[in-house]
């Protein structure tokens, strides 16, 4: 049987209709910046003081937050978003930016662990939240840390690091822009905050 052309035509714009239109594209945000000059430098040369090390451990997530895609919050209730991603998990994140946030008290960062590591002090943390708060147009970032003595068995002090990030509008640049500053924000007071607890005679160095 032949079907006449216009039959095709309503076949496929059926079709069409059935596929639905493409999802939104993905979109990855880029928070931890470029990495600072300090992070780059050697160890000093044989002979000069060393630098007190930071081990930095794995820090984990709450399980609603430990995925790539970033969680909008609207009053209480929270989803991931499906078109913006970080550019790693938000544990992923605080880890490298303790790391790169080290250097400027004076510490030499050690990440990844292992089980050959000497270290000053240890620090590992969860990240309770970091999420787009709508309402308040603001990006709140949370992390819990615990600081180890140099065995990494024997607690310092325990601590929570919150910062907020104004959001100037709900698109892609201006979230990556406020999750950056909430993240050195709170990375920067993390290494501060390892810097002071360290035993006196390990704080050579700065």
């Amino acid at each position: 049987m032949k079907r006449h052309p216009l039959m095709w035509l309503v076949l496929l714009a059926a079709l069409s209709g059935c596929m639905g239109k493409p999802g939104p594209a993905e979109q990855y945000l880029r928070v931890l910046g470029p990495e600072p000059d300090c992070a780059r430098a050697s160890q000093p040369q044989a002979g000069a003081a060393r630098m007190p090390v930071l081990a930095v451990r794995p820090f984990k997530a709450l399980d609603a937050l430990d995925r790539q895609g970033v969680m909008i919050a609207e009053g209480k209730v929270m989803q991931a978003s499906q078109r913006w991603y970080w550019e790693a998990s938000p544990g992923r994140l605080v880890e490298q930016s303790v790391v790169r946030a080290a250097c400027g008290e004076g510490l030499a960062a050690a990440w990844p662990v292992r089980s050959t590591t000497e270290a000053s002090v240890w620090v590992s943390g969860l990240v309770s939240d970091f999420s787009v708060h709508t309402r308040e147009m603001r990006v709140v970032l949370s992390v819990e840390c615990q600081l180890w003595d140099a065995s990494g068995g024997v607690a310092l002090g325990s601590g929570t690091f919150t910062a907020q990030a104004p959001v100037a509008a709900l698109d892609a640049g201006a979230v990556a822009e406020a999750g950056e500053k909430a993240l050195n924000d709170v990375s920067a007071r993390i290494a501060q905050w390892a810097r002071q607890s360290l035993p006196a005679g390990s704080k050579a160095g700065k």
